[in-house]
């Protein structure tokens, strides 16, 4: 079905402006807005889905004052949220939730690899998680860091242009991560490093299988200036302060050993302003043999940058990021009007460039034995080049899985041609933590956002959708909850046995905390221990995964919802089995009747609630219980 939406905005002062929209339907391209006699609006027709977009009002982005929804952004703002539902005269939705056998859309079922719904995904940001040989910490000896690795003078601050690539002595020292002594109040430090590296995963990989992980998603690996690697300087070597190519490789082996599937964050829409072959077009402008690897509108860069610099009127880059240069896929269009094609023959491929992403994409898959590909902003890379991209990676090791990072509905993108699956922000994260969490949304809108997801995926994407709770780009959940881990035990009961496959982001199971980036990408905490709270939630996480790996139901499943006025209810089954769970997210002691059959309780939040025989029991405030129904 389509909505017809009109999205709209009157500044609250006479006088000239301007206003525009940009959104996950713009492809984060601003699109004006008529004025109408100083009402600034458009009309769009959007299909049935859930829909994130800013105002720029006078070149300021913002959310729409009109639109009560947000959610956070990955730049420590909000998006406004449109989440228009299905309306059909033969059913109304709530009876589509409660029905016996929900409607799953398995027309377009296809091959996904079984392994990812069969674990846990634990994702680690690596300068962050545990330095395991400080012998190859960051010195700052790589070219690139020439003129940016030398502190403001005492009592200066760092001008607009200026960097300071640095490491952190103290690991537990993270308060640069909220202010940077080298900038103005309200400032982050973006440019520390901390040390860690993949010998340090390698000397916690028992840590990982003690507590039930099955699968390592790391942000990228490759070399790259920055803490976060997404600008890349050589697409195929492993930063060589994270490990030697050997060393990577035995890390790998020794994973797979173990049990542990090894997936890479890759960024294939940008490159970062230190890649060799961008450097070659910055020395010899259109005379460089990779001047078409990018979109290039003015040309020599000034040197040093002046403080106004503005980088898009130089060349294409991502968010107007000045290190993070777009790639040039389609010659034949400018960005961001590539991104849409579908069709390679409506296209003209810069094969040079493409041809060199597969050959470096080969080595991670094929020589470095990685199982498949977290990839970020799909979106602003042509459909046509996906379709290439999967169809070159399955030949290669077809039990690869290949993950999408979208935002919202992701129906285009989730096929037979593209990805396997996708980071489930739009139809898991986002209604767990508005419900859960922030207590902002019903029990009804909470199911109705989630059925969404449901009616619009392959039932094998369902199973192998990303459920993530936090990452890397959002505030964490522990800081979300603002110290209610009693909530925070109940996203994660609901994460662990809801249709999907689990995903923590690291240092999640010991409650760390942090708000906007990069102070949710602190050092993990190896002192947890020593703290009776995170050693209570550790142990929380734990037993529900173990609960979940036990039961194959509950990763196989289907799943269906069970009318209640108070509490959350839900089974997981197949022909055989059936598993339901029961949670209270009120404020109040629920009376729970259980269906007159046999049962087992597997797990209660409350374990004097978990008693086989009772057919009768209260469930107390913020509680859950998992039952078996024979």
């Amino acid at each position: 079905m389509k909505h017809k939406v009109i999205i709209s905005y009157q500044p609250p002062t006479a006088g000239e402006h301007t206003a525009g929209v940009a959104g996950d339907f713009t492809n984060w391209e601003i699109i004006p807005l008529d004025d109408n006699n100083g009402i600034f609006q458009k009309v769009f027709n959007f299909p049935s889905g859930i829909y994130q977009y800013k105002l720029i009002v006078d070149g300021e982005w913002m959310p729409d004052p009109a639109v009560e929804d947000i959610t956070p952004d990955p730049f420590g703002g909000y998006n406004s949220v449109l989440i228009l539902g299905e309306d059909s005269t033969d059913i109304s939705l709530d009876e589509l939730i409660y029905c016996e056998r929900p409607f799953f859309n398995d027309g377009n079922s296809f091959d996904v690899p079984d392994w990812i719904s069969e674990g846990i995904i634990y994702q680690i940001f690596t300068d962050r998680f545990c330095n395991g040989n400080p012998a190859i910490n960051p010195d700052f000896s790589e070219l690139y860091y020439h003129d940016c690795k030398t502190p403001p003078l005492p009592g200066k601050y760092l001008k607009p242009q200026e960097e300071y690539f640095h490491l952190v002595g103290d690991w537990y020292d993270n308060s640069g991560l909220k202010q940077s002594p080298y900038l103005e109040k309200g400032k982050p430090d973006w440019w520390s490093f901390y040390g860690g590296d993949i010998a340090g995963v390698q000397q916690k990989l028992d840590y990982l299988l003690d507590l039930g992980v099955s699968t390592i998603y790391f942000n990228p690996l490759w070399q790259a200036k920055s803490n976060h690697k997404y600008d890349s300087a050589d697409f195929k070597q492993i930063d060589p302060h994270f490990a030697t190519e050997d060393e990577f490789k035995s890390f790998v082996k020794l994973s797979h050993d173990k049990g542990i599937r090894i997936i890479l964050d890759i960024a294939l829409n940008h490159t970062g302003e230190t890649f060799w072959a961008f450097r070659d077009c910055v020395e010899k402008g259109n005379k460089s043999k990779y001047w078409n690897w990018y979109d290039w509108h003015k040309w020599p860069l000034p040197h040093p940058l002046p403080d106004d610099f503005k980088p898009k009127d130089y060349y294409q880059c991502w968010w107007g990021v000045k290190d993070m240069p777009d790639l040039n896929y389609d010659l034949s269009r400018d960005h961001p009007y590539e991104n849409t094609i579908k069709s390679i023959r409506e296209a003209e491929p810069n094969w040079q460039m493409i041809e060199h992403l597969m050959d470096a994409l080969s080595w991670w898959l094929m020589d470095m034995d990685i199982d498949g590909f977290r990839l970020d902003v799909p979106n602003e890379v042509p459909f046509w080049f996906w379709e290439y991209f999967r169809s070159r990676i399955k030949a290669m090791k077809p039990d690869a899985w290949l993950v999408g990072e979208l935002w919202t509905h992701a129906e285009l993108w989730v096929n037979d041609k593209y990805f396997d699956s996708v980071m489930n922000y739009a139809y898991f994260k986002d209604p767990v933590i508005d419900f859960f969490l922030k207590v902002s949304i019903s029990k009804e809108t909470f199911l109705q956002r989630l059925y969404i997801g449901l009616k619009l995926y392959p039932l094998n994407s369902i199973h192998a959708m990303m459920n993530l709770l936090d990452s890397h780009d959002t505030w964490r959940l522990n800081e979300i909850a603002s110290g209610n881990i009693q909530a925070v035990k109940l996203a994660v009961l609901f994460q662990m046995t809801y249709i999907g496959t689990p995903h923590i982001y690291y240092g999640d199971e010991i409650g760390m905390q942090g708000a906007k980036d990069p102070d949710n990408r602190r050092p993990f905490n190896w002192h947890w221990q020593s703290k009776p709270k995170a050693v209570d939630l550790h142990n929380y996480y734990k037993t529900l995964i173990a609960v979940r790996k036990s039961n194959p139901v509950l990763q196989k499943g289907l799943v269906r919802f069970i009318r209640h006025d108070k509490l959350l209810i839900f089974e997981r089954y197949n022909d055989k089995e059936s598993i339901r769970i029961v949670i209270n997210a009120t404020t109040e002691v629920v009376d729970y009747l259980v269906p007159n059959q046999e049962l087992e309780c597997i797990y209660s939040t409350h374990a004097d609630e978990c008693s086989n025989q009772r057919q009768s029991m209260e469930l107390p405030p913020q509680s859950g219980m998992i039952i078996s129904i024979k």
